[in-house]
């Protein structure tokens, strides 16, 4: 039988003391975030039929000053065609900037048949007609960085800000 999921941000009163929290604001209010600083909290939330944890874009002390920025093409039922020329587009546009493109959260299972894993990707990997949302799962995800590698090792070493807006920069648009 198939049933619809469901999410939860805000920590719940049972939580034990030593999972990290971090309060933040939100419309209307404040929500309170568990943080997965340490293994022991991963296998926690597991405990806790989490499936897809999130990850933030920035430190727990500054949540308006991101460190990261995400683009997220989260495939659905088709095109995945269209969402491999998207994330393309949108990498040309980020060196353009003079920034080093990565695609996706790393390693979260989904919740769906075969549990799938949002795999990083070795940015040629985007060209490849075969590639499938599904192609990696909590099964075979493993062999994948046995034998490829990390896609996001180095990652931290090819960090760079944003550059400055200049006065010949065109204004946003919407």
């Amino acid at each position: 039988m198939e049933s619809r999921g469901y999410f939860t941000k805000s920590v719940p009163d049972y939580f034990p003391d030593w999972v990290d929290r971090a309060t933040v604001p939100k419309r209307g209010g404040t929500v309170t975030h568990a943080l997965a600083n340490h293994a022991a909290t991963l296998v926690y939330l597991a405990g806790q039929n989490a499936v897809t944890p999130h990850v933030w874009l920035s430190r727990a002390d500054r949540p308006r000053r991101p460190d990261r920025l995400i683009l997220d093409f989260d495939p659905s039922d088709g095109g995945f065609a269209d969402v491999r020329a998207a994330a393309r587009a949108a990498g040309d546009r980020l060196r353009e900037a003079g920034l080093v493109p990565y695609a996706v959260a790393p390693y979260a299972p989904r919740a769906r048949p075969e549990a799938p894993v949002a795999a990083p990707l070795h940015w040629e990997e985007l060209a490849e007609r075969t590639l499938k949302p599904d192609r990696w799962t909590v099964a075979s995800i493993a062999q994948r960085i046995d034998d490829e590698g990390d896609p996001w090792t180095g990652m931290g070493r090819r960090a760079r800000s944003l550059p400055q807006p200049t006065a010949d920069d065109p204004a946003p648009k919407g």
